[in-house]
């Protein structure tokens, strides 16, 4: 009678164990049915959400320009108060470089409705560009009209501000303008007080004129700003040659 009732507690509880880990067996093919749809869905949602390609419509665009107008985008060209009309309607300029003379004098108004005339001529919207370095270089700035004071030049404004000074705010000026490109920074390095590049250099230190260089180009970027690393291949303690 005992090994009878031994044998049958055996035998309830292997059948238990057995539906225990059936019912195991069950969730856990359950719930890895249930992360599989889970990743399906969200790659359909992924795949139906891509961004579009943006480069094709720029490739579509350069399949209709004619030969003389992809030669003419080649082109960046100063401006130095002169009417651009003719440079952008017959020959499809690129861009177009502005001195201190196309901001002298002028209001914010008057160098926004130059540059609006100048985009509403072209068919491929135009590079605007200027130098804006700070310091002896300062085309737009200069005017006070258009600022209460000159950009100082880079190693006077980490002087008074260190590395946060150095994401100043020149990116926000130049935009309301209507300029997207700085010809800047300057990352020529040298140690003569007597060279062209000397005032114009942050730095006679490889690595802090690399820190600056990259901390412009990234605070110019996030605003939208185009930059321009100069210059190549490199001033050293060169005079003037331009």
């Amino acid at each position: 009678m005992k090994i009878k009732r031994t044998i049958t507690s055996l035998l309830t509880a292997a059948m238990l164990a057995t539906a225990l880990a059936g019912c195991q067996n069950t969730s856990k093919a359950s719930k890895a049915q249930s992360a599989n749809d889970e990743q399906n869905s969200q790659a359909a949602v992924t795949e139906t959400t891509a961004p579009p390609d943006t480069y094709s419509d720029i490739d579509d665009m350069i399949s209709k320009m004619t030969v003389e107008e992809k030669v003419g985008q080649l082109f960046y060209v100063n401006c130095r108060g002169n009417d651009m009309t003719e440079a952008i309607n017959d020959y499809h300029i690129g861009g177009v470089l502005l001195f201190g003379v196309d901001f002298d004098g002028k209001t914010k108004e008057e160098v926004n409705a130059d540059i609006k005339a100048m985009q509403s001529n072209a068919k491929i919207p135009l590079i605007i560009g200027t130098d804006e370095e700070g310091g002896t270089v300062v085309r737009a700035s200069d005017n006070p009209n258009l600022r209460d004071s000159a950009y100082l030049s880079p190693s006077d404004t980490f002087d008074n501000g260190g590395w946060s000074a150095i994401a100043y705010d020149k990116a926000e000026f130049l935009l309301s303008l209507g300029v997207n490109v700085n010809m800047a920074p300057v990352c020529d390095i040298t140690s003569d007080p007597y060279s062209f590049m000397y005032y114009r250099s942050f730095s006679s230190d490889a690595a802090s004129t690399s820190r600056f260089v990259d901390t412009v180009v990234k605070a110019s970027k996030e605003k939208k700003l185009g930059t321009v690393l100069k210059h190549f291949p490199g001033y050293g303690d060169n005079g003037d040659t331009h």
